[in-house]
């Protein structure tokens, strides 16, 4: 038996809340489904219906002049629906031009002597910019190099993490302004 959520009459106590309830009970399933027919994916339309329940619920006042709450409700699935798929469409597209960017790099031959070539410069370029930058900032940097955790780095200088991460971020920076400089 549905429950009539149209005219209701409203309890002391129960207001809005009492009102959105009933509406989750009778209308959540076919709001479900009618999300579902737009989105395509039943799993982000219960999502959907959830998320115009929850926001419900977290300002109860909105509906308080609302005179056909399932009509208001249909209509915020509906709404909602839309925002999802303009945010899919947009990912879709973010997604394809990645891939665009993603395929002329893969296509580029990266094991042609030349690139080996500059490859192998620039990497002793970067250890000797490390080289030169104070004892415990190239420890750190190096240790980050080889694999090592923070707390790993740190046990090995004997210092706190705090001061690995500082070393890090200070080294970092010198590198920076030394790269940006040339």
């Amino acid at each position: 038996m549905l429950y009539n959520i149209n005219n209701e009459t409203e309890k002391p106590g129960n207001g809005d809340r009492e009102r959105i309830k009933q509406a989750y009970i009778s209308l959540f399933e076919n709001l479900g489904k009618a999300a579902t027919l737009k989105v395509g994916s039943e799993e982000e339309a219960k999502d959907i219906v959830g998320d115009v329940f929850l926001e419900m619920l977290q300002n109860p006042k909105a509906i308080q002049n609302c005179e056909s709450l399932p009509s208001y409700l249909y209509q915020c699935v509906h709404n909602d629906c839309m925002d999802y798929l303009k945010r899919q469409k947009i990912k879709r597209k973010y997604e394809k031009d990645m891939s665009d960017v993603s395929d002329v790099y893969q296509r580029q031959d990266n094991d042609t002597p030349l690139h080996l070539l500059i490859l192998k410069e620039s990497e002793t370029e970067v250890l000797n910019a490390i080289d030169k930058l104070p004892t415990r900032c190239k420890e750190s940097i190096l240790g980050r190099l080889e694999g090592l955790s923070y707390q790993e780095i740190a046990d090995k200088l004997n210092v706190d993490v705090h001061t690995v991460r500082n070393h890090i971020s200070n080294g970092m920076s010198k590198l920076r302004n030394y790269f940006g400089k040339k």
